[in-house]
């Protein structure tokens, strides 16, 4: 029973810490997305596994940062935003903003899924443990 104890208990300690941020991306501004989240999930990321630790990280997009990710707008970034999303970092946008500006979810760029509005997101998200990073 003992040595059962203390595989569990040296298991518990050897396991890996998993952490979870969401980011409310509303800004059009380059230096925002390149600074505030291609960089710093980047970063993120990197420390993280160095530790033996993992980043669980969402974008929430809304607001001017639309332009980033309509596949036939805004060159800029394309190819960090994708291999962000082919390292698990998941992209939603806001489906009202969608609507206002009469984007389709056919004009997104394929990692970019609609859900229903931002703030139904962040609460989703933050329910599940995600520390909301306000990016603007």
């Amino acid at each position: 029973m003992r040595i059962v104890i203390l595989v569990l208990l040296f298991i518990t300690i050897l396991h890996a810490t998993e952490y979870k941020a969401v980011f409310n991306l509303s800004s059009g501004e380059d230096k925002s997305i390149k600074g505030s989240i291609i960089n710093n999930i980047t970063l993120l990321q990197k420390h993280y596994s160095k530790q033996g630790d993992s980043l669980k990280a969402v974008v929430v997009i809304s607001g001017n940062a639309y332009q980033y990710f309509i596949k036939e707008k805004k060159k800029n970034f394309k190819n960090e935003l994708s291999t962000l999303a082919t390292s698990g970092v998941k992209f939603e946008v806001c489906s009202m903003g969608m609507k206002k500006r009469k984007i389709l979810a056919s004009d997104l760029d394929i990692y970019a899924k609609p859900v229903f509005n931002r703030t139904f997101a962040l609460i989703q998200w933050q329910n599940r443990g995600y520390a909301l990073i306000d990016v603007k």
